[in-house]
């Protein structure tokens, strides 16, 4: 497919407003996100939603230092290239918890996801991530660290999962989630990317999220909710 050559892909610094956190981004975490991004992405290869998924990740990393590596913490959220959900991981082995079920149906095309090379990648899947990684790409969904089909996102908030949306998916798009150690910054610019030592990133817009109606929570129902785990879903 051509275009930016990962060599050429900018490596910037994820931090925090304060500069106490700070994470030194890496190829192999370039990689990963494109990886991962080419089938999270529900809307063909979109700029927007791209830039949103990229952010998000980069903001659930400050949420949880632990997870680090970014590229580990990106395999592990991901269920596209994630190796629990290969036809022989944890949940679509046969006995797995997932096995013969629709999460599993895509398991087949998961171990190519995971390894799926560079040079094979849409060009504008790889020009949209050097946008963001540049920091043209402004947050739109400050304090968003999680995300999933926009039905599955419903009926985890009306399950009780202390989510907020900060921005609504649909058929085509992922819903984004802030979480509790989210809200919890002093302000919505809080995760930023700094590269060739300066900020280069903006933030649009506040990210305390909303919750949906009661009617519009119900309307998912909860029918068949056991059947899904976290990231189950169309993937």
């Amino acid at each position: 497919m051509s275009g930016i050559a990962l060599d050429a892909m900018p490596l910037p610094v994820i931090r925090t407003k304060n500069n106490v956190f700070r994470y030194q981004m890496t190829r192999a975490d370039v990689l990963t996100l494109a990886r991962s991004l080419r089938k999270e992405e529900k809307a063909g290869t979109n700029r927007d939603s791209i830039g949103r998924l990229a952010w998000c990740y980069a903001q659930r990393l400050v949420c949880y230092p632990s997870m680090a590596p970014f590229a580990r913490m990106v395999t592990n959220h991901s269920q596209p290239i994630n190796p629990a959900w290969f036809p022989d991981g944890t949940y679509c082995a046969p006995g797995g918890a997932y096995f013969g079920q629709q999460p599993c149906a895509a398991a087949p095309l998961r171990p190519g996801n995971a390894i799926y090379p560079w040079e094979a990648i849409d060009a504008r899947t790889k020009q949209y991530l050097y946008d963001w990684l540049t920091g043209a790409i402004p947050n739109t969904i400050p304090r968003g660290t999680d995300f999933a089909a926009a039905d599955l996102v419903a009926r985890k908030i009306a399950g009780g999962k202390p989510w907020e949306i900060v921005f609504q998916g649909s058929a085509t798009e992922n819903s984004i989630v802030n979480e509790p150690c989210s809200r919890a910054w002093p302000s919505d610019d809080w995760v930023q990317l700094e590269w060739n030592g300066r900020i280069v990133s903006s933030t649009v817009g506040g990210g305390h999220g909303f919750l949906l109606g009661a009617l519009v929570l119900t309307g998912f129902g909860f029918g068949g909710y056991a059947y899904w785990k976290r990231h189950g879903g169309r993937r």
